[in-house]
């Protein structure tokens, strides 16, 4: 499965691999130091999604890759500051995150160096596993944008679930 299929379609919990001791109970610091990929909104579904590199993070040893998807979105705020991220470029890492509840949906709130990302949906799924062929995690920016996304998980990523999550 790639990486994009889960957020147009639930997987069916048989692709979740059963012997994994990997944990996604929920912390507001559980992405302490992971690194921010990308954020997908896709209006046609009402679903936006967040993509994140763990091999940088405290929490996850042996995954590679988590994804948010969110479904039923109401909103999606980008507070930002990202000009001044943007140049020289930087790999974003993740800070505090919460997750609560709102007459509006369940929302979801992620602290970048600079910048707040929040999205308010009324489901949250998280998922951690492995995408296949990523290579090495890189740390910096130097050789371009485009090596570096070469090293990280993409939309189009062969994806193996090790452990799933639901809220709302």
């Amino acid at each position: 499965m790639k990486i994009f299929d889960l957020i147009i379609t639930k997987p069916d919990t048989a692709m979740v691999n059963k012997d994994s001791t990997s944990d996604t109970s929920y912390a507001d610091n559980i992405l302490s130091d992971a690194v921010l990929l990308d954020l997908l909104h896709y209006s046609l579904y009402s679903t936006a999604a967040i993509l994140i590199d763990l091999r940088t993070s405290v929490y996850f040893q042996r995954e590679n890759t988590g994804l948010i998807v969110f479904r039923g979105v109401n909103e999606i705020v980008l507070n930002e500051n990202f000009n001044r991220t943007l140049y020289p470029k930087v790999i974003w890492m993740l800070g505090d995150i919460s997750l609560a509840k709102t007459k509006r949906g369940l929302k979801f709130l992620v602290s970048l160096t600079e910048s707040k990302i929040q999205v308010v949906a009324q489901k949250v799924e998280f998922y951690i596993g492995n995408a296949r062929n990523i290579g090495e995690v890189a740390t910096a920016l130097d050789e371009g944008v485009e090596n570096y996304i070469q090293t990280t998980p993409h939309w189009e990523s062969e994806f193996e679930i090790i452990a799933a999550s639901e809220w709302g």
